[in-house]
C-alpha cells in the first residue's frame, strides 16, 4: 500500500489558488506519487484573500478586466501544462453581467455589455476568485482527498523531517508531510506613536466625541460606516487605499457622479450625508498618477532594448559588489532603467508630435549606438525634441522642485493644473501619450525590476535606497488609481468637498482644548491650518513579520522555524526563504518540508501582491508552478527511496462541491466522520 502524503495550504486565497490549478495541472504527470490528501486552511470564502465578495461595489480592482486571470496560458513556462480557463472579463460575460449606465454599477442583465478596459469592482472579483476555486477543487477531487478548514491556523511545529502538526483555532490538529504557507495580507500590531496618539484621543473624546485615530483602514465599510456628515475628515496618504476611503465617504453615503460636458468632467451631487470636509495630505502633497486608458490589449507589453534581463545579468558579471554580485540600484541600474523610459518617450513623442518616420528612425540609431554615453544621450534627444519637451527625471522625482509657494492660492492653481495634465494624459492612452507611455514601462519592465532586487540582489544600502526613494516614486506614476477616480477627485474639489491643498511634509497636532487634528503643510507661505475630528491613515501594513498580529507567524518566530529576511543590515520585510521558497530557519537550514509564497515573503521577493496577467508569463503563476513541481519531484523521490511505486488514478474523494441552500457563495461540503478518523489516527505512514 503506498504512503499517503498529507499536503496543507494555509490560506488559499489568490496565491493558494495558483497553487491548486497547478498541482492539478501536474499531479497526473507525476504517476507514482502515492495516495495525496490535501488539507486546505482558509477562515473566509476560498480563493477570494482580500477581495472579499461581500465588500461595496464601489471599490475597484486596479488592472482592466481583459488582462486578469487565475489560469495559466501558453506563454507561462516551466509551470507544467496550461489548463484552459476563463479571464476575468470571459467569466463576467458568461455570468451575465452588466454596468448600468445610470447608476454606475455593475449588474447582472442590465445595461450595456462590460468593455475589456473596464475596471471591475473587487466584490464581483473576489466571485470570480472564488468560484474558480471551486472549479478547480471539484476537478481536483478526483485524484485526491480534500478537507478544507473554515477556521485560522494558530500554530506549526515541526517534528521531524516531512514532520509537521499544524494546529487551529478549535485544537484540531493536522499532520502534515509538507506545508504551503499563502496567508497573504498581513495586520501589524501597532506602532509605539500610533499607541501613543490612540491613548490621547481616548482620553480626549469628553471633549470631542467625534475624536478617533484609524491606523487600520480595512474593511474600508467598518471605518466609513460611522462617519456621519457633522464630522471632518483628514486622509492619510494618496494612493489606492485613499482611493477606496474616498468612494465610500461619497459614492458610498450615497452620492453620485454625472458627466458634465465631456467624460473627462463630471459635477458630483451629494446625499448630505458625507462628512462636512474631507482633507488629504501626504508627505509629497501629490495625487496618484491616473492609470492611461490601455492600448496595449491583454498581453501587449514595451519590448525593452536597454534594461534587459542580459544587461542586468551582464552588469552583475562586470561590476558585482562581493560573492553575492550585489548591485548598487543608482550607480549601476537606475541609468539603464532611464534610458529606456527616455527611449520609449522621445520615440513616442516622434510618432504623436512629427510623425516622421525617417526622423523616429535617425534617433533610434544613435540611441542605441550612444546608449553607454549619458551627454551623448542629452545631445541626442535635444535634437530630437526639443530641450523644453525632454524626459525630465527630477521634475517626476519632484515635480514641486522644493519650492515654497507664496499662497494657498498659488498652490491651488498649481495642483489643480497638475491633477488636469494627468487627466487628458491619462485618456490619450499608454501608447499614444509619451509621458504615460514611459511610465507604464515601468510596469512592463517588472520581471527585470525584480530580478535585480529578488534574494538581496542588491547592496543592503542601495535595497533601502531604492524602496525608501524610488519605490514610492514608481507607485506614484505608474499604478495609481483608474482615471475615472482622478476626475471623480477633481468634481469633489470643485463640490467643496475635498480638500488637497493642505501642503507637503504636513505638522500634524492634537489640540487638547477643541479636541481636534490640526494640520498645516510647510511649502506654502501663510498656510491655514485644516482642522478635523478624525484621522485616516491610508496606507496598508507592510509585511513584517515580527510585528505581524498572526499568532501563527509569531510562534513559527519564536520557535525558530521562520525570520525575518534580512539583507545584511536592512530589513526589507518578509521571512527569510531559499530560491526554491523553502523558509530558512533560525539556524540557517532550509525546511525542505515548507515553502511560503506571496506577501509573506515581500522583501527576499519583490511585488508579490500583484494579480496575474494573460499571456506574459506572469511571475504569480511561474513561481506557483516551480513549487508545485518542487512538491510532487520531491514526494517521487521519496517514494523511490521507500520502494514502494504505485500508479495515480482518479478515485472518489471524500469530498463534494455543492451549493448552499441560501444561495450564498459555494463552499465545499465535508464527510465530517472521514475528517475525523483522518484526524484522530494522525498520518498514515
Amino acid at each position: 500500500m503506498p504512503k499517503k502524503h498529507h499536503v496543507t495550504i494555509i490560506g488559499l486565497g489568490p496565491r493558494g489558488v495558483n497553487l491548486v490549478d497547478r498541482l492539478l495541472a501536474n499531479i497526473t504527470v507525476i504517476n507514482d506519487t502515492g495516495r495525496l490528501h490535501l488539507h486546505i486552511i482558509e477562515p473566509g470564502y476560498l480563493g477570494c484573500g482580500v477581495h472579499t465578495i461581500d465588500q461595496p461595489s464601489s471599490l475597484l480592482v486596479n488592472t482592466v478586466a481583459s488582462q486578469i486571470t487565475m489560469y495559466t496560458d501558453e506563454s507561462v513556462v516551466g509551470a507544467g501544462p496550461a489548463l484552459p480557463g476563463p479571464c476575468l472579463y470571459s467569466w463576467v460575460q458568461a455570468e451575465g453581467y452588466k454596468y448600468d449606465e445610470a447608476s454606475r454599477q455593475y449588474k447582472k442583465f442590465t445595461g450595456r455589455d462590460i468593455h475589456e478596459n473596464d475596471y471591475l469592482p473587487r466584490a464581483i472579483f473576489g466571485q470570480y476568485l472564488n468560484a474558480t476555486a471551486h472549479t478547480i477543487l471539484d476537478q481536483l477531487q478526483q485524484y485526491c482527498e480534500i478537507t478544507v478548514y473554515s477556521q485560522k491556523a494558530v500554530s506549526i511545529e515541526k517534528l521531524g523531517k516531512h514532520q509537521f502538526n499544524i494546529q487551529l483555532e478549535d485544537q484540531t490538529i493536522i499532520p502534515s508531510n509538507y506545508v504551503f504557507l499563502t496567508t497573504g495580507h498581513a495586520t501589524n500590531n501597532l506602532t509605539t506613536t500610533e499607541q501613543s496618539i490612540l491613548k490621547r484621543v481616548s482620553e480626549l473624546t469628553s471633549i470631542n466625541p467625534n475624536l478617533s485615530f484609524v491606523a487600520n483602514p480595512y474593511p474600508v465599510i467598518k471605518v466609513t460606516q460611522p462617519i456621519h456628515n457633522n464630522m471632518s475628515i483628514a486622509i492619510e496618504g494618496f494612493g489606492l487605499t485613499a482611493t477606496d476611503i474616498i468612494s465610500e465617504l461619497t459614492i458610498g453615503k450615497g452620492g453620485r457622479f454625472e458627466v458634465a460636458g465631456n467624460i473627462k468632467h463630471y459635477r458630483y451631487i451629494p446625499s448630505g450625508k458625507e462628512p462636512k470636509k474631507i482633507i488629504i495630505y501626504s508627505n509629497t502633497g501629490l495625487p496618484f498618477a491616473g492609470r492611461a486608458m490601455n492600448q496595449k490589449g491583454v498581453s501587449g507589453q514595451y519590448k525593452p532594448i536597454f534594461f534587459t534581463l542580459d544587461a542586468i545579468q551582464t552588469l552583475r558579471n562586470e561590476r558585482g559588489i562581493g560573492l553575492q554580485k550585489q548591485l548598487d540600484f543608482e550607480a549601476h541600474v537606475l541609468p539603464l532603467l532611464l534610458a529606456e523610459m527616455r527611449y520609449c518617450y522621445v520615440i513616442t513623442f516622434l510618432k504623436r508630435e512629427i510623425k516622421d518616420e525617417h526622423a523616429i528612425q535617425t534617433f533610434s540609431n544613435q540611441w542605441i549606438e550612444n546608449k553607454d554615453q549619458p551627454d551623448h544621450l542629452d545631445r541626442i534627444e535635444h535634437d530630437a525634441i526639443g530641450y523644453e519637451n525632454r524626459f525630465n527625471w527630477q521634475v517626476i522625482m519632484n515635480p514641486m522642485s522644493d519650492q515654497i509657494f507664496p499662497s494657498e492660492d498659488a498652490y491651488r492653481a498649481w495642483l489643480l493644473n497638475y491633477l488636469r495634465q494627468d487627466i487628458e494624459a491619462s485618456f490619450e492612452g499608454n501608447v499614444v501619450h509619451p509621458f504615460k507611455a514611459a511610465c507604464d514601462v515601468l510596469r512592463d519592465v517588472r520581471d527585470t525590476i525584480r530580478s535585480v532586487i529578488d534574494f538581496s540582489g542588491l547592496t543592503p544600502e542601495s535595497h533601502r535606497v531604492f524602496m525608501t526613494k524610488y519605490m514610492p516614486v514608481m507607485n506614484r506614476i505608474s499604478v495609481g488609481p483608474p482615471k475615472e477616480r482622478i476626475v471623480e477627485l477633481l468634481a469633489l474639489i470643485e463640490a467643496d468637498l475635498v480638500d488637497i491643498f493642505v501642503g507637503s511634509s504636513p505638522n500634524i497636532r492634537l489640540n487638547e482644548t477643541t479636541g481636534t487634528f490640526f494640520i498645516q503643510g510647510k511649502n506654502i507661505t501663510g498656510v491655514t491650518p485644516r482642522e478635523v475630528d478624525q484621522i485616516i491613515k491610508a496606507r496598508i501594513s507592510s509585511t513584517n513579520p515580527t510585528q505581524d498580529q498572526s499568532q501563527l507567524m509569531q510562534g513559527a518566530l519564536k520557535n525558530g522555524l521562520f525570520c525575518p529576511f534580512q539583507n545584511g543590515d536592512y530589513t526589507a520585510g518578509g521571512i527569510r526563504i531559499d530560491r526554491e521558497f523553502h523558509p530558512i530557519n533560525a539556524q540557517g537550514e532550509s525546511e525542505k518540508g515548507l515553502y511560503a509564497l506571496g506577501t509573506v515573503v515581500e522583501g527576499a521577493k519583490f511585488y508579490t501582491y500583484i494579480v496575474p496577467r494573460r499571456g506574459v508569463n506572469s511571475t504569480a503563476l511561474v513561481d506557483a508552478g516551480k513549487l508545485i513541481l518542487n512538491l510532487l519531484t520531491s514526494i517521487k523521490a521519496e517514494e523511490k527511496q521507500l520502494n514502494r511505486f504505485s500508479m495515480f488514478h482518479p478515485r472518489s474523494a471524500t469530498t463534494s462541491l455543492t451549493p448552499t441552500s441560501n444561495g450564498a457563495p459555494l463552499e465545499i461540503s465535508l464527510d465530517k466522520q472521514t475528517i475525523a478518523s483522518e484526524i484522530t489516527s494522525g498520518l498514515m505512514l
